[in-house]
């Protein structure tokens, strides 16, 4: 017979831990019960894990059906034998577009975590860029796609010069950039720094939104977290900061978070100028 049931509160942690609970008999050799064996195994962690990963497909169904649903829609039109303006054609081209660009971007993350979960260090194809023009050119791409928030760029006058994968390095942008947009409110401003120093590249992504708890802070890296879980309006799969830290230490760098409630979150990155 196996029990699952809640322990009372452990140390100082505030939720109750669960235990499950097989019990046994003990026979002698005539079948008399003589006692009983109870042993006991902590499941609070693989309940958790697994209420996550419930939670983490659930979310994944909907980000992936978001942008399907409007490329198929948007291609049935353009089918349509009545269709023939060609003005609204390339309009609703560019957005089947974007969403399969969407696409492309979900199912990277999700490729780069199985990646992470299997042990693999992500790979990463190293190359001389120009890391302020990268920066310039995501930071760019935000502020015209979100004209409700303001924007501040601090960058060196001359170039920031270094050795390390410009494509991982622009996924490291767009999800910092991302999560500042994500949880800022409307009128709040966004800067992003960067800097080249004493042998490393430091970007640094500061947003004034809804800020993070302690306990938020120290999650934020893991697998299919997502802070503000309940709020169904910010998009997102729990795996942007999991893949970041990863690409960042493929370069032998790290990141850390520094954030308050209700006062925002600054994110700063740190790696080699000349990536080993």
């Amino acid at each position: 017979m196996s029990l699952v049931f809640e322990s009372p509160v452990i140390s100082d942690e505030k939720k109750p831990r669960e235990y499950l609970w097989a019990l046994s008999r003990l026979q002698d050799q005539t079948g008399s019960v003589y006692g009983s064996l109870s042993i006991g195994q902590d499941i609070t962690q693989k309940q958790e894990l697994d209420r996550l990963k419930s939670e983490f497909i659930a979310t994944a169904a909907h980000e992936l059906n978001t942008p399907l649903t409007a490329v198929i829609g948007f291609s049935e039109l353009l089918l349509s034998e009545t269709f023939k303006d060609e003005q609204e054609r390339t309009e609703y081209l560019t957005i089947i577009l974007n969403k399969a660009h969407v696409l492309e971007r979900i199912i990277e993350d999700l490729l780069n975590i199985s990646r992470v979960e299997s042990g693999r260090v992500i790979h990463i194809e190293k190359e001389d860029i120009d890391l302020a023009a990268m920066i310039q050119r995501v930071f760019d791409a935000y502020r015209r796609e979100h004209p409700q928030l303001k924007f501040e760029l601090n960058l060196p006058a001359t170039k920031m010069e270094i050795v390390a994968d410009a494509h991982k390095l622009e996924q490291v942008m767009e999800n910092l950039l991302s999560n500042a947009v994500k949880f800022s409110e409307i009128g709040s401003t966004i800067i992003v720094t960067g800097q080249l120093s004493g042998g490393k590249a430091r970007i640094s992504v500061q947003d004034h939104g809804i800020g993070m708890t302690p306990k938020q802070k120290d999650q934020c890296f893991e697998k299919f977290y997502r802070a503000h879980s309940s709020d169904t309006s910010r998009p997102g799969l729990g795996l942007g900061l999991c893949i970041v830290k990863a690409i960042i230490e493929a370069h032998g760098g790290q990141i850390s978070m520094v954030s308050e409630m209700d006062k925002g979150t600054t994110a700063t990155v740190d790696i080699p100028a000349k990536c080993a």
